[in-house]
């Protein structure tokens, strides 16, 4: 057996991922310019020293790694056997390489995420055999990409901003989906979720033609825990059945894992499911019943939108989930949305579902049980609301919210649960 040391200099936040071909490999870098070395050295300078951990992902692919890290240089050892022939190099690019911006992070750092983003998603495509192709601009118009499943063809959008993508992304998306051949499907990935009000203005238009894969979903299927295939039957299932372009993998997954309980050994700790409108409110409501005692199991699900709460409360009943409960909130200018929110409360009281009826948003709601000057001072520290709404989950003076919340009182009785010591 050869091994071959590598010490070279490179600005390491230019770092995207390595190849690994036969007896060599290649280095990804944030330039796009991809440089190739046998036992040599390349002339950039160290800027940040944080060990990339595509160094040691070469391990699962049958390359035995090491690194060490000083001033200037990242030395790496690669052993080798003759046999060691594995085709086309791999790259081992990962989401979670990216989640955590290095200090500091320039603006150009955030636009390399977002391609390295793309060339994640094919990297998926492509494992599944699910022929990606690149970026088009058919007509003057920018798409991200195609792919396809069996011979169902999608489009596809990836975004990773800070913001959660908003409507106006998910509008200009379906306007390219609607001028393609009927029954075409567009498949938007967001690893910056969506908001609220993003989601429920899809359901507003003549026809659903988008599914939507947030954050959770993403790292879910990097995870293994679910197939890219897999995944888009459970989404176009979904959307066929209930309308909806959103269902969290998360929420199927569970699904999945309580039927394989139930086939095997009933267990005596009941099981909670709880429906909120976004990915924020889950770390909210987590938050707030985190200051709680709670025999119960209790997950806490995103339905996607406000109007995406009662479909997704009406299917988990359907699947057998005997307890459900759903936080329910106004609906912004209900009065222009009178019908749909006088259909989406029926569903959702037909649905069987224990409702906690809100008056407010969420972080109005908690901010009511708060002290003045803790509110103001969470309000100056950060105009972020679903970040404001934790703080708040965690400082509310629970005697005055249950006595305020008749129906959150009520789910808490069934939860059986008592406020921690």
């Amino acid at each position: 057996m050869t091994v071959h040391v590598y010490s070279i200099s490179i600005d390491k936040s230019q770092l995207l991922g390595i190849h690994f071909g036969a007896g060599c490999f290649s280095l990804v870098m944030g330039c796009d310019r991809l440089r190739s070395a046998n036992s040599c050295c390349f002339g950039y300078e160290a800027e940040y020293l944080k060990v990339p951990s595509a160094v040691e992902r070469g391990r699962p692919h049958g390359v035995a790694g090491q690194h060490r890290c000083g001033a200037e240089h990242l030395t790496v050892q690669f052993p080798h056997t003759s046999s060691d022939r594995r085709g086309p190099s791999a790259m081992l690019l990962r989401l979670k390489d990216f989640l955590e911006p290095p200090e500091p992070a320039n603006p150009a750092w955030f636009q390399r995420r977002g391609r390295s983003f793309e060339r994640v998603l094919k990297q998926m495509f492509e494992l599944e055999g699910m022929r990606p192709r690149a970026s088009m601009r058919p007509s003057g118009e920018e798409i991200d990409g195609s792919f396809a499943m069996d011979d169902r063809f999608f489009l596809l959008e990836a975004k990773w901003h800070t913001p959660p993508i908003a409507a106006s992304a998910l509008y200009a998306f379906k306007g390219k989906v609607d001028g393609k051949l009927v029954g075409t499907i567009g498949a938007f990935f967001s690893m910056s979720d969506y908001s609220a009000e993003a989601v429920d203005a899809l359901l507003s238009g003549k026809e659903l033609n988008l599914i939507l894969f947030g954050r959770e979903d993403l790292l879910l299927i990097e995870d293994k825990q679910i197939s890219m295939r897999e995944a888009l039957r459970v989404k176009l299932r979904y959307a066929a059945e209930y309308g909806r372009p959103f269902f969290g993998l998360a929420t199927h997954l569970d699904e999945q894992a309580r039927l394989g309980e139930e086939a095997s050994i009933p267990k005596p700790q009941r099981e909670w499911t709880i429906i909120v409108e976004g990915v924020d409110d889950v770390r909210t409501i987590q938050e707030l019943l985190a200051r709680f005692v709670i025999p119960a199991k209790v997950t806490v699900f995103p339905a996607g939108g406000q109007l995406s709460v009662a479909p997704l409360a009406v299917h988990l009943r359907s699947t057998g989930n005997l307890h459900v409960a759903a936080f329910v909130t106004p609906i912004p200018n209900a009065d222009a949305q009178q019908e749909h929110m006088q259909e989406h409360m029926q569903e959702l009281q037909h649905s069987g579902a224990t409702l906690v009826v809100l008056q407010h948003s969420l972080e109005d709601w908690l901010g009511n049980y708060v002290g003045v000057e803790y509110y103001n001072a969470c309000m100056m520290l950060s105009g972020y609301a679903g970040k404001v709404a934790r703080r708040f989950a965690r400082a509310a003076d629970l005697d005055q919210l249950l006595i305020g919340t008749p129906s959150f009182a009520a789910l808490l009785e069934q939860l059986e649960a008592r406020p921690k010591e």
